[in-house]
């Protein structure tokens, strides 16, 4: 027998999802909904270690629309900068100069591939700012 289902705004979440272990079925759910209150919620309450996917989550939506400043906030936040910075190397055409900016602030580390894949995509040896070598 199973407890009484938890209500998280106005969804009634099986409480299967939740006492199984498997909150993340309900967070993916709030997450396709961009229903950000509500997954941070399910996952701050029964699965913190999702906390940074909801983060990140949020971050490519702000990506998608093209809101930089936010996406950078959010995936730093969530401790995915490298996400940030794929997202810039591989809008069409790649967003050099903020890459090279966010990887100088954020990824230290990461400045001399940045660097090296914007000096060949200056050259013609590249038609994307894919990752290359990965993070």
């Amino acid at each position: 027998m199973t407890g009484p289902a938890l209500w998280v705004g106005t969804f009634k979440v099986a409480p299967y999802n939740l006492s199984s272990g498997k909150p993340k079925e309900a967070i993916d759910m709030y997450l396709h909904q961009n229903d950000w209150d509500n997954a941070m919620r399910v996952a701050e309450r029964c699965d913190p270690t999702s906390i940074s996917d909801v983060v990140a989550a949020q971050a490519k939506v702000a990506a998608d629309r093209k809101d930089w400043r936010g996406a950078e906030q959010l995936y730093v936040s969530a401790k995915k900068p490298e996400a940030m910075l794929q997202t810039y190397r591989d809008q069409q055409p790649p967003m050099w100069d903020e890459a090279l900016r966010f990887a100088r602030k954020h990824l230290p580390h990461k400045l001399h591939e940045v660097n090296s894949a914007y000096e060949r995509w200056q050259q013609g040896g590249g038609a994307s700012g894919g990752a290359g070598g990965g993070s």
